[in-house]
């Protein structure tokens, strides 16, 4: 059921504005713009569990970034810093 919700909620509130965009492009204004459009529908619980969720896609994405190039090339702080950066 939670799995069902998950993809539900990113397919419909989501994948049809950022879904085709690599995580690189996506920056904190862009992400808040779709937040905002969850957010005028009254649905103020799904905007935040939105957010949570695209978070744990960006921690899941990076993590495997880091250990299939390895940190020692220096990719992994970069891409960190762009986490950071998305959601503070």
């Amino acid at each position: 059921m939670h799995a069902n919700d998950v993809i539900t909620s990113l397919e419909r509130d989501v994948f049809p504005h950022l879904g085709a965009m690599p995580l690189a492009d996506i920056d904190k204004p862009l992400l808040l713009s779709v937040l905002r459009k969850v957010e005028k529908r009254g649905a103020i619980e799904t905007a935040r569990r939105i957010k949570q969720r695209v978070a744990a896609i960006y921690r899941y994405a990076f993590a495997e970034f880091r250990s299939n190039l390895g940190a020692s090339r220096g990719h992994a702080r970069h891409n960190s810093d762009h986490e950071s950066q998305i959601f503070q």
